[in-house]
Order: C-alpha cells, then sequence, then structure tokens
C-alpha cells in the first residue's frame, strides 16, 4: 500500500503539485491536477487514488493543524460514470466485464497445467496450484500464504487468512534497493478468514 501511494505521489502529484508551497495550493489547483489526469485518458481507479492520497495527505496536515482547513473538502470526486463519459468510454457493470471459462477452456487449461515435455519431465512445477486458484479464485499472494494450519482434514475445509506479497524494502520510510516478502492480511476485508470446503477444492 506504501509502494502504491509513494508511486502515486511521485508519477501523478509531484509533477503538477510538487513546486507549490503546500499553504498556498487552492481548490482549483487540486481539481486541475485531477482533471488534467482525467484528459490524459487515465484509468478512473489511478485518478481516484490520486485523490485519495491528497484528502489523506491535507486531513492530516489539519488534524495536526498545520493548516486551518482541508481544501480537499471542496474538491468532490467524480462519479465514474462522468468520468468514462469525459473519455467517450462506457461504463460497463462490473459482473458483464467478468471473463469465465467455458467447461472446454476449463479442460484446456487443466491439460495444459499437468502437461509433460517429451522426455516425461512435467512442464509446470506445481500444477496443482494451478488447479487450486483455478478452482477458489484465491490470488497469488493468498495460496503462497497457505499454512498446514489452515487445512482442516476432519472438517475437509481451506481458510484463507493472510496474504504474501513483495514490497520495496525501507528503512522506516527510507528506500533502500531491492524488494522482500511481506505477510500481512488479505487484499480487501471481504475476503479475509474465507472458507473453501474440499467440493469446491476438487477438480470439476
Amino acid at each position: 500500500m506504501y509502494d502504491h501511494c509513494e508511486c502515486t505521489i511521485e508519477h501523478q502529484i509531484f509533477p503538477l503539485l510538487g513546486e507549490k508551497v503546500v499553504s498556498d495550493i487552492t481548490v482549483a489547483n487540486l481539481k486541475e491536477v485531477l482533471n488534467h489526469w482525467m484528459n490524459q485518458d487515465y484509468a478512473y481507479t489511478t485518478v481516484k487514488k490520486v485523490y485519495i492520497v491528497l484528502n489523506e495527505y491535507f486531513r492530516y496536515l489539519t488534524q495536526q493543524e498545520i493548516l486551518a482547513r482541508n481544501p480537499m473538502n471542496s474538491v468532490p470526486i467524480i462519479k465514474k460514470s462522468n468520468f468514462m463519459a469525459v473519455q467517450n468510454k462506457e461504463d460497463l457493470p462490473t459482473q458483464e466485464t467478468v471473463t469465465v471459462f467455458t467447461p472446454a477452456e476449463i479442460e484446456k487449461f487443466k491439460a495444459e497445467a499437468f502437461s509433460k515435455f517429451s522426455n516425461d519431465k512435467p512442464k509446470y512445477q506445481h500444477p496443482a496450484a494451478y488447479i487450486l486458484i483455478l478452482n477458489t479464485g484465491l490470488h497469488t499472494g493468498e495460496l503462497l500464504s497457505l499454512l498446514n494450519s489452515d487445512i482442516n482434514l476432519e472438517g475437509r475445509y481451506l481458510e484463507v487468512r493472510q496474504n504474501v506479497k513483495k514490497v520495496c524494502k525501507r528503512d522506516g520510510v527510507n528506500f533502500e534497493p531491492g524488494r522482500e516478502v511481506k505477510v500481512g492480511k488479505t487484499k480487501t476485508a471481504t475476503r479475509e478468514a474465507r472458507e473453501f470446503s474440499f467440493a469446491e477444492l476438487l477438480c470439476p
């Protein structure tokens, strides 16, 4: 999360506001930043992230009484439908944009996962892991974070409790070369402590 925020600040905020004194930044300046990236054909999620970072930053400054008021209070986030309309794009409902494998595609996926070279050596090291992802929709980080204790053989279910991800190395907030593996919460609250029965884990 910190890495994503830093990237947003570096690439979307500093280029437009980096030379300004914070106390001199106006509501109009902030709206210009959001409109700039919208008109540059950036994704709605990217521009929304810019909005969130700016809002949190100015909220902190007002909490610490460094600024008297939060200018972001007067900068409403544009609705996604209006945002897409400005870019002449169609705002499709989420369920219409999800790609679902057909039974034939699932069988093709499974066959490829367990396929072998001519010398009978498996093409992939962990084919069962791909099948587990296929049948459960687990994120890669969730799969990598599974422990033996997350598998209940007696109850015949698997429980997802955490997530693994690679992040930039830091000494406090200072960046260091390289990346490191961190184990933390699942990506969203709705994905926490989910359970999958063994019936869901078996190949269809």
